[in-house]
């Protein structure tokens, strides 16, 4: 399916264009927290002219009708004393249908992302070890240390061939995460495990194996540790022995398994929620 500025002339296209960037023009200033009426008045005036050139005739005259009476709406809501800030949501829709109808390219930076990160504030640490054994990917790790932070995990322990965040692809991935969380390489998983136990750590594998439990069905126990195994070959089976659960993700497809970084989501995401939950009721 083509596009719809593939159907257009350089004229049409260059006054949907217009009127795109005059409405982009006014989200930009709301956003930079200035609202001032006559500003946003004067784009709104233009992009008024330019729809009644546009609707005088041409291949865009069955959308002008539409654009005009959301921009109408608007100016109206304006007249009448409403805040550009209240109508940017208004505005931002009508620029991203005319700026997609006439092949603008958006960048980025045009959406409104909320990027600031908050290594300073307080976060309540969950308490699980997480514990990655041979994984491959560089990439997996990445997303597994990124999940961590979000999650609040306390540590995290590398095994085996598992790439750790000096290499550029885990940094790539992580996006800054591994500096917010605590973590170390370590060189034999059953010592840890032994070691996790001893303090106090409920252990448990995520791994699709004959007498796991589900996911959906279990009740965790807290201290934690989780161990993520190898994407081809899973866990050891002599690490297997040592767990006290094996939990497995129920699949609905054909497949059985999801991806260890999407498996891991999951599983913290559940494990924090049952944690979070059990502490309400203790102060109740």
């Amino acid at each position: 399916m083509y596009p719809k500025f593939k159907f257009l002339t350089f004229t049409e296209r260059n006054m949907a264009r217009k009127i795109a960037l005059e409405l982009d023009s006014a989200q930009r200033r709301i956003h930079e927290g200035d609202d001032s009426m006559n500003y946003l008045k004067g784009c709104f005036d233009r992009c008024r002219s330019y729809l009644d050139f546009a609707q005088s005739g041409g291949r865009m005259l069955g959308y002008v009708s539409g654009w005009k009476e959301r921009l109408e709406k608007i100016y109206t809501s304006l007249n009448n004393g409403v805040s550009g800030k209240t109508l940017f949501q208004d505005i931002n829709n009508l620029y991203y249908l005319i700026a997609d109808f006439s092949g603008l390219p958006v960048g980025e930076h045009r959406f409104k992302i909320k990027n600031t990160d908050s290594p300073g504030s307080s976060v309540k640490t969950f308490p699980c070890t997480v514990v990655m054994d041979n994984l491959r990917s560089a990439f997996n790790v990445g997303a597994v240390l990124r999940t961590c932070d979000g999650m609040g995990i306390e540590k995290i322990l590398m095994t085996g061939i598992t790439p750790t965040p000096d290499n550029p692809k885990v940094k790539k991935t992580a996006m800054g995460s591994d500096e917010y969380t605590d973590w170390e390489k370590k060189d034999d998983l059953i010592d840890e495990i032994k070691r996790l136990k001893k303090e106090g750590k409920k252990v448990y594998v995520m791994e699709t194996v004959e007498g796991s439990k589900s996911l959906f069905k279990h009740k965790f126990s807290f201290p934690a540790a989780v161990v993520l195994g190898n994407e081809e070959f899973g866990v050891m089976e002599n690490v297997l022995e040592e767990a006290d659960e094996i939990i497995h993700i129920p699949m609905f497809g054909k497949k059985n398994s999801f991806n260890v970084g999407v498996s891991f989501g999951m599983f913290s995401y559940e494990a924090r929620s049952q944690w979070e939950d059990a502490a309400v009721l203790k102060t109740r």
